[in-house]
């Protein structure tokens, strides 16, 4: 258990997320890389990215990073830089602590 994922989620091979005692993840580190994919995207094309339904965005300089659950990689590309999202990342979007 800890609350500074980033010092940890080279070594994890499970995830866990609770809110208020509620879980509300529990996936391994493999099935996050496949499931969940963040989209950097900027100009025009973050307006098509955001009406894309998704689990949380933030903003970066000229756009927005957004996190998805289930969407197809191939279909996102188009539209800006594809990564798996960090924990953190993951965390504050499930959590509803982004714009």
């Amino acid at each position: 258990s800890t609350h500074q994922v980033d010092e940890v989620q080279h070594i994890l091979t499970d995830v866990m997320f609770l809110n208020r005692g509620k879980l509300v993840l529990s996936r391994s580190m493999e099935s996050i890389d496949e499931q969940f994919v963040q989209l950097n995207v900027v100009g025009d094309a973050v307006a098509r990215a955001q009406g894309i339904p998704h689990l949380g965005s933030q903003s970066i300089l000229g756009g927005k990073s957004i996190i998805y659950d289930g969407i197809d990689r191939e279909s996102l590309a188009p539209l800006g830089e594809l990564r798996t999202p960090s924990i953190s990342d993951l965390f504050v979007a499930m959590m509803g602590g982004d714009d």
